[in-house]
């Protein structure tokens, strides 16, 4: 009994200073001073310098409380207190914040870290150093590209987008996987890859789209609103109609739109659309999305995707490593945008075609990015290691080379598990008046 008494005390306590050493890691909480002497930085902007372009320019929003009143302020709209300086380094910069705000900058609920493309082209590891290295900093804080515009003006773009910019973006991040064409990614993860040698990083981009109000309108709506706006810029021109005016005219949300693509620590370009989704494909990140095929009619039909796999398998040609990429998926069919009956085995059959050909283009086009820039974000080079190790060695000084020359091929399998409720369309053209209640099709 004592012996097992002594087991489970020091279980215990192994247990307990591990939880305390995994979250003082993550989120160490140790507070300067009283809460009102602290600027609790929820998101970081790095933009490059504006009066000297060798130095940094910081950016952090914090959520303002001085306009809660207590009673009822749960229920009113967060306010962004912003604070922008430029100095020699990121250390500097957090302490010449200090001294404008008369207040510690506290990063123990920092949740975003956003970097420019500028900064981004020139000295990304260099800039995010200090976000690995204060103990202050979560090393699991979301990390991301702004694309368009700086970061400053990213996160002082609350007023157009009329939301608090942390709130916006975690509704974006929470849905990231319902189109599957872009990837959360935290700081720890992106410096892990960065080192890697013989891969590339990559990081989700995040960019401001404007459209004009009557993009988002009726036809009507639409000439009515073109007329007016060619009447106030007439009106603008002649009797110096204000900016703040025109602004009402436009409707601004941010768009979180594939990958911003690193090799060697500096930006080199983007991935979007279908094919940011063909990385994920490739990379094994798919959980969901749509895939849009077409019947024998050419009406077109939704598919979402249930699930996903995908496995490299490497080949050796001599010394010469050649790729194949097994991709592995199940769709349900969402919607059916036709009234020709498609529950037949020739229709399934072109549709499940259809879908693997889809998906087949969209990672080739991901890999055709890869090796026309030479970066390796496909993890290739991880996958010889572990298949080859004693050839890896042989072939690693020459690896960007020989990646951009080697035979990468796609397979890809596909099923169609489930139809939902209704067997056929509304009104189909198999003459039956009623829906069929076919819950699940095999």
């Amino acid at each position: 009994m004592k012996k097992e008494f002594i087991l489970k005390t020091a279980l215990v306590i192994s247990g307990i200073l591990l939880y305390l050493n995994t979250t003082n890691m993550k989120n160490p909480i140790s507070i300067p001073g009283n809460i009102e002497q602290n600027f609790f930085v929820l998101a970081v902007g790095i933009d490059k310098g504006i009066e000297d372009d060798k130095e940094i320019r910081l950016t952090v929003l914090a959520e303002d409380f001085s306009g809660n009143t207590g009673k009822g302020s749960s229920n009113q709209a967060k306010i962004a207190d912003v604070v922008t300086v430029e100095a020699s380094t990121v250390f500097e910069a957090i302490r010449k914040i200090s001294a404008i705000n008369n207040k510690s900058v506290f990063f123990g609920h920092i949740k975003y870290l956003l970097v420019s493309e500028d900064i981004a082209k020139e000295k990304m590891l260099d800039v995010i150093d200090y976000f690995t290295r204060d103990n202050e900093v979560r090393i699991n804080t979301t990390i991301a590209n702004v694309k368009g515009i700086s970061a400053e003006s990213f996160l002082r773009s609350g007023e157009k987008t009329e939301k608090f910019i942390p709130d916006l973006l975690d509704g974006e991040f929470h849905d990231i996987n319902k189109l599957s064409i872009s990837e959360e990614k935290d700081v720890l993860n992106f410096m892990v890859e960065s080192n890697n040698l013989f891969s590339g990083a990559y990081i989700p981009s995040l960019e401001i789209i404007t459209k004009e109000k009557d993009e988002i309108g009726s036809s009507s709506q639409q000439a009515s609103t073109s007329q007016d706006k060619s009447s106030s810029q007439q009106a603008s021109t002649s009797q110096g109609e204000s900016s703040s005016q025109q602004e009402t005219k436009k409707s601004y949300y941010v768009e979180l739109n594939g990958f911003a693509i690193f090799d060697e620590g500096k930006l080199i370009g983007h991935l979007s659309g279908f094919t940011a989704r063909g990385l994920n494909w490739v990379n094994a990140k798919i959980e969901s999305g749509i895939i849009i095929v077409k019947d024998s009619t050419e009406q077109k039909i939704s598919m979402e995707i249930i699930n996903s796999a995908s496995k490299v398998k490497i080949n050796l040609n001599g010394d010469i490593p050649e790729a194949t990429i097994n991709i592995q998926f199940s769709t349900s069919i969402g919607e059916v945008m036709s009234r020709n009956d498609i529950f037949n085995e020739s229709e399934f059959e072109k549709i499940n075609e259809e879908q693997k050909n889809i998906v087949k283009k969209e990672a080739e086009s991901a890999i055709e990015y890869a090796q026309k820039n030479g970066v390796d974000i496909l993890n290739i080079n991880d996958e010889i290691y572990h298949q080859y190790p004693l050839k890896w060695e042989n072939m690693k000084d020459k690896w960007k080379e020989t990646f951009k020359t080697m035979k990468i091929t796609v397979k890809v399998e596909s099923r169609i598990n489930r139809t939902f409720h209704i067997r056929e369309p509304i009104r189909s053209k198999s003459g039956e008046e009623k829906w069929y209640i076919f819950l699940y099709l095999f």
